[in-house]
């Protein structure tokens, strides 16, 4: 008991010394263990990743493949539609003029149209005014004139105008009412009507000076229609054949703008006919392909099809419906 501490060290071969060591290797063991489940995990998920990799460069290529196709077709058509194009404004800008002028000539025709119009409703009023200033030369007569078949010999005389020229800048004087008249001036033979032959210019004896003066002045008033008359049937009759020539270019016009719209319809057809020819690629999987010769697929297509699988189904089912409309039909005339 001199007061020094020893330590006793463990015998190699203890228990408590294998235990320790069978613990330690245990824990490595399944460390490895989990180490080996992780990597082996890795590998399945960088396979996976690889072959979805692999599957979307597939389709990008195809994608690529289709895109690059479709650009070779449209530059097809483009320098299709560059041919085309120059023949297709000339046609074009042919239309457009002729359409051009039949809208110019309508615009014509209509416009003399609503003038002819305005000077036949022009000439009915003239043509108002005369039978009024005819019914108030009768009602001015009064009933039992004497004079009556004299003042409407008067009235209705037949007198040559002679239309005033004008005269030149500066001169403002007129002629007098006197010279409207022609000295030549024809008379009435009034032997005709059983009436005594007196002078038409002169009032004779007995007849009221202020009628025949009233009567001289209606017949200026009716001259003054007659006139008027005249010259609107000679402008409605020029408007009238104007109109009709009008009309006659209209149609030819119209004809030229017909032949021109054929024209350029049978050009488009030409043209969508030229793009429909040029060939287009389609990428389709094996089993979207039903053409079989003999259950094996042939080595030339150029024979196939192409359309949607929804027309297959529509055609299918169009036939069921033909078959139950025929038998619908035989019924109907049995």
């Amino acid at each position: 008991s001199s007061g020094i501490n020893a330590e006793w060290p463990l015998r190699p071969g203890s228990a408590l010394e294998s235990e320790n060591e069978n613990l330690k290797k245990m824990m490595m063991l399944h460390e490895q263990e989990c180490l080996i489940n992780q990597m082996n995990e890795a590998y399945k998920e960088f396979d996976l990743e690889l072959v979805k990799l692999r599957a979307d460069k597939i389709q990008l290529d195809v994608e690529l493949k289709n895109g690059d196709l479709r650009i070779i077709l449209l530059f097809e058509e483009l320098l299709l539609l560059k041919e085309f194009e120059k023949r297709e404004n000339f046609l074009q800008e042919a239309l457009s003029s002729k359409l051009s002028d039949r809208d110019e000539m309508s615009d014509k025709i209509e416009e003399l149209e609503e003038k002819l119009s305005n000077k036949k409703m022009y000439m009915e009023e003239l043509q108002e005014n005369e039978k009024l200033l005819y019914d108030s030369f009768t009602e001015q007569l009064g009933e039992n004139n004497k004079f009556a078949d004299f003042l409407t010999k008067v009235f209705k005389k037949k007198i040559k105008r002679v239309k005033k020229t004008a005269e030149m800048e500066g001169d403002s004087d007129e002629s007098d009412s006197d010279d409207d008249f022609d000295s030549s001036s024809e008379e009435e033979d009034d032997d005709e009507d059983g009436v005594e032959h007196l002078d038409l210019n002169i009032c004779p004896p007995g007849c009221s000076q202020e009628l025949y003066d009233a009567t001289i002045v209606m017949r200026e008033k009716k001259l003054d229609l007659e006139e008027a008359i005249q010259e609107e049937k000679k402008i409605i009759d020029s408007l009238k054949k104007e109109v009709d020539a009008l009309i006659k270019k209209n149609k030819v016009i119209s004809h030229g703008v017909k032949c021109a719209k054929n024209d350029l319809e049978a050009f488009q057809l030409e043209k969508q006919k030229k793009m429909n020819e040029l060939d287009m690629i389609v990428t389709l999987n094996l089993d979207q392909i039903q053409f079989m010769q003999n259950g094996v697929l042939p080595s030339d297509l150029s024979s196939c099809l192409v359309f949607h699988s929804a027309g297959v189904n529509q055609l299918a089912n169009r036939i069921k419906e033909l078959q139950q409309e025929k038998a619908q039909q035989i019924r109907k005339f049995k």
